[in-house]
């Protein structure tokens, strides 16, 4: 398509769904709201279910029907081609699909916040208005990336404040499309699932990118965090020794064998990714041992 025949729309979300329609209809509701109005929706299906009949009605909505084979970064990656392919955007916004954006001010507000050669996020609380984050730094001496803030009341934070961080994630990342001539796309051989975010945002900050976190505006999430980490902390009902090392080598859960060492590989130099990964991965080996073999599990927890 040439440039010239494109839709032209100020700012552009894409959003993966994988068989998870319900909460996208809330999220619709809530751009609905935004006092900034130029905006369209691109949706990457790449689950295995058809598109739902009513989400065909959306008239800022278009879908796009991709591969089940396809995980998150993927399904991203098809998302970000589409929409450089077929529409002239000032702005494009990566989103999760279980989000909820009850501030009607902030696309207005990460608009502002976006320049040429910056990325930008917002805070995330949950559905209690606890902070999941207000920023994203990393700790040489723990080896880990902090969730600044984690815990706190939404209602204590100073909400006027632009932090730089070390990473984003892609739940509310915009930046501007010429972003990624520069930056690439999303690493979606290595980190197909978990970790790309992190990476690709540390990977625009070494080719001179601002990372921002806004904490004048929020999204709500209510997923756990935890729920698809591979952790020694697990407590496995049967066969544990087994399928504690199906999930430790699996490249698709959070904090497997696969996606730390790629991860660390990626992003840290030698020899702070091999202090990284036997770190990490000691972490959950311990905590497996201690959890299921020294500590007695409830019943309730069997």
């Amino acid at each position: 398509m040439n440039s010239s025949s494109k839709p032209i729309i100020d700012t552009l979300f894409i959003i993966p769904i994988f068989n998870r329609w319900d909460p996208i209809e809330l999220l619709l509701e809530d751009l609905s709201k935004q006092s900034f109005q130029s905006y369209q929706v691109l949706i990457v299906n790449h689950g295995d279910q058809s598109t739902p009949d009513h989400m065909t009605n959306h008239q800022r909505v278009t879908i796009i029907k991709a591969s089940s084979d396809l995980w998150f970064t993927g399904a991203m990656n098809t998302g970000i081609r589409a929409a450089l392919q077929n529409f002239q955007s000032e702005y494009l916004v990566l989103l999760n699909d279980d989000v909820r954006i009850p501030d009607s001010l902030w696309l207005e507000k990460m608009r502002r916040n976006c320049q040429e050669t910056s990325l930008c996020s917002s805070m995330a609380v949950d559905a209690e208005k606890r902070v999941l984050y207000q920023n994203l730094k990393f700790s040489w001496l723990r080896l880990r990336f902090l969730k600044i803030g984690s815990g706190a009341a939404l209602s204590a934070q100073n909400n006027e404040t632009l932090q730089y961080a070390d990473c984003l994630p892609t739940r509310g990342l915009i930046f501007r499309p010429t972003a990624i001539d520069r930056i690439g796309y999303l690493d979606e051989v290595h980190l197909p699932h978990y970790g790309s975010d992190y990476e690709w945002t540390i990977r625009a900050k070494k080719r001179g990118f601002v990372l921002l976190m806004a904490n004048n505006t929020h999204l709500v999430t209510e997923t756990n965090p935890q729920s698809s980490r591979t952790s020694g902390r697990n407590r496995y009902a049967t066969q544990k020794i087994k399928n504690f090392l199906r999930d430790l080598n699996n490249p698709h859960k959070n904090g497997s064998f696969p996606t730390t060492t790629q991860f660390a590989r990626l992003v840290f130099p030698f020899p702070i990714n091999i202090l990284f990964v036997t770190y990490h991965l000691s972490r959950k080996i311990l905590g497996f041992v201690f959890s299921n073999y020294i500590l007695k599990p409830r019943p309730d927890q069997v």
